[in-house]
């Protein structure tokens, strides 16, 4: 599944995303006898109704089940990230599709000497193209803020102020 999500639009991949995450709730449910994913909890009027699912949610080495929901991920961005400063190339390496130029830009973020306005990512986010318009999508909808998470400084620090 993770392999589909990483290669494909999120576009493509919502409905079956959310299949899957239904079919092993189903699978859960019938394993041991109680719906342990029901977001609503287990009785009526429970405190925290959402405590068991989200602590089945957990790593196993945190001490839960270890499911993760493959709905909130978005592993198409992963992908698209390692990708697209390969194909841009940099000073230092050719990029892989110079006939790509128009779309993933002339010069990658992770170039020394780059500069801002010759970045991939800019480049990238205004030419139009479908892939881009999904990744703005799938950044904007992340719920948290991404600036004010310092694991993702450095990510922030490269893409253009319209998607931060």
């Amino acid at each position: 599944m993770d392999y589909v999500l990483s290669v494909h639009l999120p576009s493509q991949t919502r409905r079956l995303a959310a299949a899957v995450d239904e079919a092993l709730r189903e699978a859960y449910a019938r394993a041991l006898g109680t719906d342990i994913l029901n977001p609503e909890g287990d009785f009526p009027e429970q405190p925290d109704p959402t405590f068991t699912r989200d602590r089945f949610s957990l790593k196993h080495s945190q001490g839960g089940g270890g499911f993760r929901p493959t709905v909130g991920r978005i592993p198409f961005l992963n992908s698209l990230f390692s990708a697209l400063p390969a194909i841009s190339g940099s000073t230092a390496q050719a990029p892989l599709w110079p006939s790509l130029a128009p779309i993933a830009g002339g010069r990658s973020v992770y170039d020394k000497d780059s500069k801002p306005e010759e970045q991939c990512w800019t480049t990238f986010c205004v030419s139009g193209c479908r892939t881009a318009r999904e990744m703005q999508e799938e950044i904007t909808s992340v719920p948290c803020d991404l600036k004010q998470n310092p694991r993702n400084q450095r990510l922030t620090s490269i893409f253009p102020p319209f998607l931060t």
